[in-house]
């Protein structure tokens, strides 16, 4: 089994150009002080698949496969984003952000904020940021599908919860939506064998939280 090549995020334009992207300044440790200006956002939760067959029909559609809600949730968040990402993929940048849910504004969790590297990203469609997570939705479903059918003593799998934040109080012009992909954060030390298509590498990145 294999997902559409148009599923995965490229760094290629759909006419076969290398996307410009933009440069970063790293900064690997997780802030100790955050701006003290907050950023209002919303939240657009992800969507499971109910069924393998959707995903099939998808495929051989060459169809987006419905990854995420059309609505946001009631919530409304405040975010601190450090200025700095932690971690360069191809097409996206990492960044350590400090979120709070207006309805408890005494609580705020940190997650990972993932950025396209588009040198223009604020003209980006919802629908190319939504691609980032197909990958992810249709992971999430075959976790689900393995740990209900997984012989007893198996460990089970879980995929870290991952939605789409729309940062309301960045856009510029009204047809301009700022859009950042939000995941809980991975706490404890891990190694990445797999890319965001499925390719399984027999060995491991090397452990320093550039993979995310």
């Amino acid at each position: 089994f294999s997902l559409s090549s148009s599923w995965a995020s490229s760094a290629y334009t759909e006419n076969g150009e290398k996307l410009k992207t933009r440069t970063y300044l790293v900064d690997p440790e997780v802030p100790a002080e955050w701006p003290d200006k907050g950023i209002d956002a919303i939240e657009f939760p992800l969507v499971i698949p109910k069924e393998l067959q959707h995903i099939v029909d998808a495929i051989n559609s060459n169809n987006p496969l419905s990854c995420v809600k059309n609505f946001s949730s009631d919530d409304r968040f405040t975010l601190k984003l450090h200025p700095f990402p932690f971690g360069i993929g191809e097409m996206k940048a990492s960044f350590y952000g400090m979120l709070t849910n207006l309805s408890d504004p005494d609580t705020s969790s940190l997650y990972v904020f993932k950025e396209s590297r588009a040198e223009h990203a604020s003209k980006l469609k919802r629908s190319n940021h939504e691609k980032f997570l197909q990958c992810h939705s249709v992971s999430a479903f075959f976790a689900d599908l393995f740990n209900d059918e997984k012989p007893k003593g198996y460990p089970s799998i879980r995929f870290a919860d991952a939605s789409l934040m729309e940062l309301t109080s960045e856009r510029k012009e009204e047809t301009a939506e700022i859009f950042m992909i939000k995941e809980e954060l991975i706490k404890a030390p891990y190694e990445k064998y797999n890319n965001n298509a499925g390719y399984v590498a027999p060995c491991p990145t090397i452990t320093n939280r550039t993979d995310h």
